[in-house]
C-alpha cells in the first residue's frame, strides 16, 4: 500500500453554535464539504480527513491526502485557496439579486452540496456561524464564513436553482438518430418548406408526427409522389419531455410502391 501524504493547507470547519446538532445533519455537512473539496482539487487517489475534533465543540480539524505517487504534479497548486475562493463564489451568487450576479453559475452538485453543507446551522433557531479558516505557512486565515440568515436565504435559493435546473434540463431537447426506418406521408403541404408535412413510422409510433427534411435534395425526392411510395430513411427523432415533436429525414436509402386499396 502506498503512502499517503498531505496536499494543500489544514482546514478548520467549525459551527459555533450553543445549540445541539441533528447528528445525521453534521454528517451530511461533513460529506457535502469533503465532496466539494475533492471536486474542487481534482486530484485522483485522494480523501478528506480528520485530524482532530476540539473536545466540547463542533470544531472538525480537516487535510487532504493523496498517494505519493501524484504529489509532484500538483506540489505547485493553491488547492485550498482554489476551494474557498470557490466557496464564497456560490455564497456570494445565492445572496445576491439577479441583478448583481456575475457570470458564475452554480452547477446542480455544487448547489445540493452547499445546501447539506449548510443544514446545521439552518435548522439553529438562535445565532450561530459556519466558518472554514486554514492555516498556511504557520498563519490562520480567514476562508469561508455563513452566519444563520445568510444559510437560510443560500439554502433557500440553491433549492430555487436546482429547480430552475432541472427544469432547463427537461426542456431541452433530445435527438436520436435511427437508420433504415420505414416511413409514410399522410399530410403534405407543397408551399410550406418547413411545416405541414406528418408521416408515421409504425415501428417509432402509429402516430402521425411533423416532418421536416435535413436539405431541399430529399425533400424533392419525396414531395415528388409522397403518396404512391413508402421510404426507407435514415431519420432524427427530435424529443422534448421526453415527447416526440418532429422527425427529421437525413437521408433515403430506396422508395417502394404502397398499397393503397
Amino acid at each position: 500500500m502506498k503512502k499517503m501524504q498531505n496536499i494543500g493547507d489544514k482546514l478548520t470547519f467549525s459551527i459555533n453554535t450553543d445549540e445541539p446538532i441533528n447528528i445525521k445533519d453534521l454528517a451530511n455537512s461533513l460529506n457535502a464539504f469533503s465532496e466539494e473539496y475533492l471536486k474542487s482539487a481534482k486530484i485522483k487517489d485522494s480523501l478528506i480527513q480528520v485530524t482532530e475534533v476540539r473536545k466540547g465543540s463542533y470544531v472538525f480539524d480537516l487535510i487532504m491526502v493523496a498517494k505519493e505517487h501524484i504529489l509532484p504534479m500538483i506540489e505547485n497548486a493553491n488547492i485550498t485557496m482554489e476551494f474557498i475562493g470557490k466557496l464564497n463564489k456560490i455564497k456570494k451568487f445565492f445572496l445576491l439579486s439577479n441583478e448583481q450576479k456575475e457570470d458564475y453559475i452554480p452547477s446542480k452538485q455544487d448547489s445540493e452540496n452547499i445546501k447539506n453543507m449548510l443544514q446545521p446551522i439552518y435548522n439553529i433557531s438562535n445565532d450561530g456561524t459556519m466558518t472554514i479558516n486554514f492555516i498556511t505557512n504557520n498563519n490562520h486565515l480567514d476562508g469561508f464564513s455563513v452566519t444563520v440568515p445568510e444559510a437560510k436565504i443560500i439554502r433557500d435559493n440553491a433549492t430555487k436553482h436546482i429547480k430552475q435546473l432541472d427544469t432547463k434540463n427537461q426542456d431541452k431537447e433530445e435527438v436520436n438518430f435511427f437508420s433504415n426506418k420505414l416511413i409514410y406521408f399522410v399530410q403534405t403541404r407543397l408551399n410550406s418548406k418547413d411545416k405541414g408535412q406528418k408521416s408515421i413510422c409504425e415501428e417509432i409510433s402509429k402516430n402521425e408526427m411533423a416532418t421536416i427534411f435535413s436539405n431541399g435534395e430529399i425533400q424533392n425526392e419525396i414531395m415528388d409522389n409522397p403518396y404512391h411510395y413508402a421510404f426507407f430513411v435514415d431519420i432524427k427523432i427530435h424529443r422534448i419531455k421526453g415527447e416526440i415533436k418532429v422527425y427529421e429525414i437525413t437521408n433515403i436509402h430506396q422508395k417502394i410502391e404502397r398499397d393503397i386499396e
